[in-house]
C-alpha cells in the first residue's frame, strides 16, 4: 500500500488533480455502466454513444470548474457535497436526455440516461466511503488529544492542569 502512502504525502495540487480524474472517472463509468445494464452486455457499439460521452465528458468539466468540487478533501467532507453531487448526476442526466432528443441521436438508448443519474450517485457514495477507510486505514495515526478548560485561577487551576 506504498501508493496510498505516496497519494497521502503528496502535495495539495496533485491531490486536487486525483480528485479531478476521479470525477470523471466516476462521471464517465457511470454512464458505461449505465449503458452495460440497458444493452445486457459488456460491449457498445460506439456509432453515437461517443458523442454521449463527449457531452458527459464538457458537462462533468462544467461542473467541476464552476463548482470547484475538487478542492474539498474527502475527510473533510459532508452531506452538503453529497447533495451537490446527487444533485449533479441528476441534472446531467437530464441534459444528456435532452441533447439525445434535441440532436436527434439515433441508436441511444434514453433509459440508460436515466440510469446514469442512479448509478452515479450509487458509484460516488460507494467509492467515497472505500475512500475514506483506505486514508482512515493508512494515514498516520496521531494519539488523540482534548480539549480541556480548567476554571480556576492560580496555583491550583495549574495543578489541575497538570495532572491532566
Amino acid at each position: 500500500m506504498k501508493i496510498v502512502h505516496k497519494a497521502l504525502n503528496s502535495s495539495r495540487n496533485f491531490k486536487q488533480f486525483l480528485k479531478f480524474f476521479y470525477f470523471l472517472t466516476i462521471g464517465n463509468l457511470s454512464l458505461y455502466f449505465a449503458f452495460l445494464l440497458r444493452y445486457e452486455g459488456f460491449f457498445i457499439s460506439f456509432e453515437n454513444h461517443s458523442e454521449v460521452f463527449i457531452l458527459n465528458n464538457l458537462s462533468i468539466l462544467i461542473f467541476l470548474f464552476s463548482s470547484k468540487i475538487y478542492r474539498n478533501i474527502f475527510r473533510f467532507e459532508h452531506k452538503n457535497i453529497f447533495f451537490k453531487v446527487s444533485i449533479f448526476f441528476i441534472s446531467n442526466s437530464v441534459f444528456l436526455f435532452m441533447s439525445i432528443m434535441i440532436f436527434n441521436i439515433d441508436g441511444v438508448s434514453r433509459s440508460a440516461v436515466i440510469i446514469y443519474s442512479f448509478c452515479g450517485i450509487f458509484f460516488y457514495y460507494y467509492s467515497r466511503v472505500v475512500i475514506t477507510n483506505l486514508i482512515d486505514r493508512f494515514s498516520e495515526q496521531k494519539e488523540t488529544s482534548y480539549n480541556i478548560i480548567v476554571y480556576g485561577a492560580g496555583s491550583l487551576g495549574q495543578k489541575i492542569f497538570k495532572l491532566l
